[in-house]
């Protein structure tokens, strides 16, 4: 899973924690816990690249981009 590209989807769970804006952004896999996963994206967010997004929001992103 780790290094693995995935696509961030809206969810009450990204609301909750004010990340919405970040639905629909893509990134690569970092680490992984039990209630999601830390994400690297390629532009930052609030002045950092690295964040924890709920599993709930998480879509994997196949080998091809589709």
């Amino acid at each position: 899973m780790i290094g693995k590209q995935v696509k961030v989807i809206p969810s009450n769970a990204l609301d909750e924690i004010h990340l919405s804006a970040l639905a629909g952004s893509e990134g690569e896999v970092m680490s992984v816990t039990d209630n999601g996963m830390w994400v690297k994206f390629m532009h930052e967010f609030q002045d950092h690249n690295e964040w924890f997004i709920p599993k709930q929001s998480i879509q994997m992103v196949s080998s091809d981009g589709k």
